[in-house]
C-alpha cells in the first residue's frame, strides 16, 4: 500500500498520497467466532440476523451512499423532505416540494399568515384571471392606520408589487379591488401587509401562504463544488415549500431550526439530497462529502459478492457519473469526486485506483444478463476505461510493458490540482491492479489489445519489480528502483503470482509479510510498512485494510488455516456500527487514521468470500 498505489499510508507527501485512494472508510466482517463465518468457498451469502458482523458491516457501507446525512452528524431527524420532482442539475427555474414530520416529532407553535381572505374571496383570488373585489382581515394586532394591504403578482421571476392597496380598519378588516391593478401580467395573486409605522416594511407572510412553524426554516441549495445556499423561507405548517428560482447544480433542501441547540447553533431537522450512487468518505458535513474511485470499486465488488443487486446498480450509476467523458483524460476515473455532484472532481488520476474501479465495472458487466438494457452503457464505459489504462503503458526502453502512475498532482496555486504533469513513477500496486483488469477485459470485451497489454505486463512485472532477494519492491522512480517495502505489494503480489501460475514465488512474497506482524490494543495484524531504512520506526498500528488483504492472499494460496486465523484476530476491531477503522492507532506520517474506513470494511467482506465467482481478482 505504497503512496504510489491507491490511497492510504504513504512515505511521501500529499501529491503522492492522492494516488493512493484507500482512505478513511470501510468494513465487512465474517462470522461470529473470531470472524470465522462462511468457508473460503462461500460466495458470501449471509443470514438476516442483525447480529451477523457481515450484515452490520454491509449496512454501514451502504449508509455511506446516503448523501443526506454526515458521519457523526447529530441530526434530530424531525422530518423527511422530498422535491415535487427530480430537478436536473441545469434547472434554474422554480422548485417546490414537501416535508413530512416523523412520528413523535414536536413542532413549534404555528404562526398564521399576516393576512387571511374570507372564503369566497380566497376562492375567487385563487384564479389568476380574477379581477374583482376581495375581503379579509389582518391577523396582526389591531392598530388604526398602521396596516396597508398590498397586492402582488408572483411568477418564476419573483413577486411584483401592483398599484392595488387597501387600509385595514381598526378591527383589522379590509376590502380591496384587484381591478384597479389593470393588467397584472402573468402569475398568481398574493396579498401582503405593509407596516406604515416602520417605513411601509413588508410584515409577516403573504396570503395564500398557510401558517408557519415558529422559528423553523426551509432552505434551498445548489451543490457544485460545495453546497451554496440560495434562499430560505419560513417552514409552512401545511408541509409545502417553494422557491421562485434555483441555480445550476444538484438541488438540496433542508429543514432547520436556527439557534435551537444549547450552544446557540442551528439544528438540522431533515435534509433531502439526491442520491448520486457515489459512496463517500465518512464526513460530518455531507455538503463537502468526497467519494473515492478506489472505495467505489471495492464497494461495487462487495455488492456483487453479496448478491445485492440493487446496491450494485446504484454503485454502477455512481461510477458512470464519475467517469470523465471528454478531454485529455476521457475514460478515466478521477481519484476523487464530490458525492453531491460527481462531475466536480479534481483533475488528478492514478492508474491503480482507476484499474480497481474498472475491474469492478467489468465485474458488473459480467454479472448482467445479455438483455439487460443497461449493459450497452456499462460495456461502453468499461471499454473507454480500458483504453485509458492501456494509454499509460510504456512502449519502449527498460520499463516497456509497465504502466506509469497517471496524471495530475497538487502543484497548482495554493495546493490546488494541476492536471498537466504526467506521473512517471511506476508503482508495483498499479501494475498488479492493471494486469487483473486487462486480463478480465480481454475476455469480456473480446479485446485483443487488452490481451497483448496484459501479456507485456505479465513479462515486465517480474523482470523489473521483483527484488533479487525475493519479494516485490514498491516500484520504480525515474532515477531508479524504489526499495521501500509496503505490506500490500507482497499480498497483492502473491495473489497475482498465484494467478499467473507462479505459486512458488507467491509463497516467497507472502513469507515476507511475517516482518510486518504487530499487536496493538489487543489486536494482532499487519503494519502498513515494516521497519526499514525509509521507515525506521513505524508506529505499531494494525492496518485493517492491508491485513484483510493478507487474509485474501492466504485463502487464494490455499492456506485456509492462516486465513481463518488472520480474520479471527481482527474481529475485535469491528465497531458497534459495523465499520472497521483504517488502523488501531493513528500514524500521521503514513497517513493512517482511526476513522471508520470504507476500504477496510469492504476488504473485510471481500476477504470473507475469497473464492466467490464475483470476488476481487478471481
Amino acid at each position: 500500500m505504497s503512496v504510489k498505489g491507491r490511497g492510504g499510508p504513504g512515505v511521501g507527501g500529499l501529491n503522492r498520497w492522492v494516488g493512493r485512494v484507500a482512505v478513511i472508510l470501510g468494513a465487512c466482517a465474517l462470522g461470529v467466532t473470531g470472524l470465522v463465518g462462511p468457508s473460503p468457498g462461500d460466495a458470501g451469502a449471509f443470514s438476516a440476523n442483525p447480529a451477523d458482523p457481515r450484515l452490520r458491516a454491509w449496512d454501514w457501507v451502504r449508509s455511506q451512499l446516503d448523501p443526506s446525512a454526515g458521519a457523526g452528524e447529530t441530526m434530530q431527524q424531525a422530518a423527511t423532505l422530498a422535491p415535487d420532482r427530480v430537478y436536473s442539475a441545469d434547472w434554474t427555474g422554480p422548485v417546490s416540494g414537501t416535508f413530512t414530520l416523523v412520528e413523535g416529532a414536536s413542532p413549534p407553535p404555528v404562526e398564521v399568515a399576516a393576512v387571511e381572505l374570507d372564503t369566497p374571496a380566497a376562492t375567487a383570488a385563487a384564479d389568476p384571471d380574477y379581477r374583482g373585489p376581495i375581503t379579509g382581515r389582518v391577523t396582526l394586532p389591531t392598530a388604526t392606520g398602521r396596516w396597508i394591504l398590498q397586492a402582488y403578482r408572483v411568477d418564476a421571476g419573483g413577486a411584483r408589487m401592483l398599484p392595488a392597496q387597501a387600509l385595514a380598519g381598526p378591527d383589522g378588516t379590509f376590502t380591496m379591488d384587484l381591478a384597479v391593478a389593470g393588467d397584472p401580467g402573468p402569475g398568481r395573486w398574493e396579498i401582503g401587509v405593509l407596516d406604515a409605522f416602520t417605513g411601509y416594511a413588508p410584515t409577516g407572510e403573504r396570503w395564500p401562504t398557510p401558517g408557519t412553524y415558529r422559528g423553523w426554516q426551509v432552505r434551498s441549495y445548489a451543490v457544485t463544488d460545495r453546497a451554496y445556499l440560495l434562499d430560505a423561507a419560513p417552514a409552512r405548517s401545511d408541509g409545502t415549500f417553494s422557491f421562485a428560482a434555483s441555480a445550476p447544480g444538484r438541488k438540496r433542501f433542508e429543514l432547520v431550526a436556527p439557534g435551537a441547540r444549547p450552544d446557540g447553533s442551528e439544528e438540522v431537522l431533515g435534509r433531502y439530497a439526491p442520491a448520486t450512487g457515489l459512496i463517500r468518505t465518512p464526513t460530518t458535513d455531507p455538503a463537502t462529502a468526497t467519494a473515492y474511485a478506489y472505495d467505489q470499486g471495492l464497494a461495487l465488488q462487495a455488492a456483487l459478492v453479496l448478491d445485492d443487486a440493487d446496491t450494485a446498480d446504484l454503485l454502477v450509476t455512481g461510477l458512470l457519473a464519475m467517469q470523465r467523458t471528454s478531454g485529455p483524460q476521457a475514460g478515466a476515473f478521477p481519484v476523487t469526486a464530490s458525492q453531491g455532484n460527481p462531475q466536480v472532481a479534481p483533475p488528478v488520476y492514478r492508474t491503480g485506483a482507476h484499474a480497481v474501479a474498472t475491474y469492478a465495472l467489468l465485474s458488473a458487466l459480467r454479472d448482467r444478463p445479455a438483455d439487460d438494457p443497461q449493459r450497452p452503457a456499462i460495456r461502453a464505459a468499461a471499454a473507454e476505461a480500458v483504453d485509458w489504462l492501456i494509454a499509460q503503458q510504456v512502449t519502449d526502453g527498460p520499463n516497456a510493458g509497465l504502466l506509469t502512475g497517471g496524471w495530475g498532482d497538487l502543484s497548482g496555486p495554493g495546493g490546488t490540482a494541476n492536471p498537466t504533469p504526467r506521473i512517471r513513477w511506476i508503482s508495483t500496486e498499479h501494475n498488479l491492479d492493471a494486469w487483473h483488469t486487462l486480463n478480465l477485459a480481454a475476455d469480456l470485451l473480446s479485446c485483443a489489445r487488452c490481451a497483448a497489454a496484459a501479456d507485456d505486463l505479465r513479462a515486465a512485472v517480474p523482470a523489473r519489480l521483483w527484488q533479487p532477494d525475493g519479494g516485490f519492491r514498491q516500484g520504480l522512480d525515474p532515477d531508479g528502483p524504489d526499495l521501500t517495502e509496503p505490506l500490500d505489494v507482497q499480498t497483492w503480489g502473491g495473489i497475482w503470482l498465484q494467478r499467473i501460475g507462479r505459486s512458488d514465488l507467491a509463497a516467497v512474497a507472502l513469507g515476507r509479510t511475517d516482518a510486518f506482524t504487530v499487536t496493538d490494543g489487543g489486536i494482532t495484524g499487519m503494519l502498513a510498512f515494516r521497519a526499514q531504512p525509509s521507515v525506521p520506526n513505524p508506529v505499531p498500528s494494525v492496518w485493517f485494510e492491508g491485513t484483510f488483504g493478507l487474509a485474501l492472499a492466504q485463502a487464494r494460496l490455499g492456506d485456509a488455516t492462516g486465513h481463518s486465523a488472520t480474520m479471527a484476530a481482527l474481529a475485535a476491531g469491528q465497531r458497534p456500527d459495523g465499520s472497521f477503522p483504517m488502523a488501531t492507532t493513528a500514524d500521521p506520517d503514513r497517513e493512517l487514521t482511526t476513522e471508520s474506513s470504507v476500504a477496510a470494511t469492504t476488504w473485510f467482506l471481500l476477504a470473507g468470500a475469497p473464492a466467490g465467482a464475483d470476488g476481487l481478482w478471481t
